[in-house]
């Protein structure tokens, strides 16, 4: 940074002025009476506007994006992946803090952001940020489900008497990573049910299949 220096002016008590190193720091020079000694003394003051810095100095024209991410019960996140992608390539990661925060610079373009935590579906953004003008973008509250859902066939069932009731149920899982998962059947008195496949087989376990 090339810093232009300007040549002090001795100014009347009480008085100031101030002028400017570069276009970031302003030097203030304010003159006043010392108590004890009852000499003058110049008491030089920097400041850094760190607030007024043009976004193309500091961060190359980059934009700030800012989010929180929550659970469905409003609870935050914390040490989730968020991914920033440029046509389909990665180029940036971080974590959410211990409030569910997140903050990262990108270009003022189209990116896609991913959020992956352990437990929670996977979720896909897509930002186009080419004609904000703004310094920081903020994404809002990003709500993600559990990654385990469990859809049966339907919610009422009725049968009769001696009948096979068969009820097909979807297990999925949303997230990015395996999960465990715990399905118990309750029935009436003196019902019996198992999990059997499309084949009329009982199903001891399940395997994960891959839908991507």
């Amino acid at each position: 940074m090339i810093i232009k220096q300007k040549s002090f002016i001795f100014l009347p008590l009480g008085s100031f002025k101030y002028f400017i190193l570069g276009s970031l720091i302003k030097v203030y020079i304010k003159i006043f009476p010392w108590k004890i000694t009852k000499f003058c003394y110049i008491v030089i003051e920097i400041f850094i506007i760190l607030f007024t810095i043009p976004t193309f100095y500091s961060y190359n024209g980059k934009i700030n994006v800012r989010g929180k991410l929550i659970d469905i019960n409003g609870n935050p996140i914390s040490d989730a992946q968020v991914k920033i992608y440029r046509n389909d390539v990665l180029i940036f990661q971080t974590e959410t803090g211990n409030e569910g925060t997140f903050s990262f610079y990108v270009e003022r373009e189209v990116v896609l952001v991913r959020f992956q935590a352990h437990g929670y579906e996977v979720k896909e953004i897509k930002l186009d940020l080419s004609s904000k003008t703004a310094l920081t973008y903020w994404m809002g509250e990003i709500i993600l489900d559990y990654s385990i859902k469990i859809v049966p066939g339907g919610n009422i069932f009725r049968t009769e008497q001696g009948e096979f009731l068969q009820i097909p149920v979807l297990i999925m899982n949303d997230g990015y990573e395996k999960e465990t998962c715990l399905v118990e059947i309750k029935t009436p008195t003196d019902w019996r049910a198992q999990f059997v496949s499309s084949n009329g087989l009982r199903i001891e376990g399940f395997s994960e299949i891959d839908r991507s």
